[in-house]
C-alpha cells in the first residue's frame, strides 16, 4: 500500500537526480518482494536494521552507474551483507510534502522503468513515529 501511494505521487513532484550522489541510509524496516508480484505482503516485511550505501554516478549521454551495498543486523547479533552494480538507471527523489501529508522517498528505476529499490519514510515505527524502510523490488540487488 505504501509503495503504491509513493509511486502514484512520484509523477507530480519527483526530481530525477542528474548529478553524482553518494549517501548511506540507516533503515529500521526491510521489505523484499520475494514473490515478485509488485505488492508488499505482510510476510515480506522484516524488522531488521540495515545500512544502505548508494554510490550513483551520472555520465550524461554515456549513461549512469549505481553501486548499492547493504549490511543487515540480524536479531541474533550477526550480520549479512549484499549488493550489486547497475548501469543506466534513474535515481529519483520525491521530497516530503509541505503540509506533512506525504513522506520523503528515494527510488531507483532501470532502463525499462521497473523499480529496483526504494528507501522511504514510514510513520508506523521508529523514534517519534518516523523511520526509514528499505524496500527491495528487484531480487538482483541480493546478489
Amino acid at each position: 500500500m505504501i509503495c503504491a501511494a509513493l509511486l502514484a505521487e512520484a509523477g507530480s513532484i519527483a526530481q530525477v537526480i542528474e548529478s553524482d550522489y553518494k549517501k548511506v541510509f540507516v533503515c529500521d524496516v526491510l521489505s523484499i518482494d520475494v514473490n515478485q508480484d509488485g505488492e508488499l505482503g505482510r510476510d515480506e516485511l522484516y524488522d531488521a536494521k540495515s545500512y544502505v550505501s548508494i554510490d550513483y554516478r551520472d555520465y550524461g549521454s554515456a549513461g549512469s552507474f549505481l553501486k548499492i551495498a547493504t549490511l543487515i543486523e540480524k536479531e541474533d547479533g550477526s550480520t549479512e551483507s549484499f549488493g550489486n552494480n547497475f548501469e543506466d538507471v534513474k535515481l529519483i527523489n520525491i521530497p516530503a510534502g509541505m503540509e506533512g501529508d506525504n513522506q520523503w522517498a528515494l527510488l531507483c528505476k532501470d532502463a525499462l522503468d521497473d523499480t529496483l529499490f526504494m528507501i522511504f519514510d514510514v510513520t508506523d515505527v521508529g523514534v517519534d513515529g518516523y523511520s526509514k524502510m528499505f524496500c527491495i523490488n528487484n531480487l538482483a540487488i541480493l546478489r
